[in-house]
């Protein structure tokens, strides 16, 4: 059965230990290459990989994520490490 209703895409980002999604599209910005805007009660933050040390927009690194939603018991010593950093 079809519907009738506009059926609506949208993008976001999560991961098992980051239950359910962290960011995510909204539905009148969307952005080429984002993954969206951060959900409420999160902190992120891009670190290098190396130093630990926060990098500027448009870096690559490893993404620091800080919030109630967070699997603690899935985190390793250096994952702490990083959060503690946020």
């Amino acid at each position: 059965m079809i519907s009738s209703h506009p059926q609506i895409i949208r993008q976001g980002y999560g991961m098992t230990e980051l239950s359910p999604a962290t960011h995510i599209t909204r539905m009148n910005k969307v952005v080429l290459g984002s993954c969206g805007a951060l959900l409420p009660n999160i902190m992120c933050k891009i670190v290098d990989t190396t130093t630990g040390s926060s990098l500027p927009s448009n870096k690559s690194g490893e993404i620091c994520v800080k919030g109630p939603m967070v699997a603690l018991r899935m985190c390793t010593p250096a994952c702490y490490q990083l959060m503690s950093l946020c």
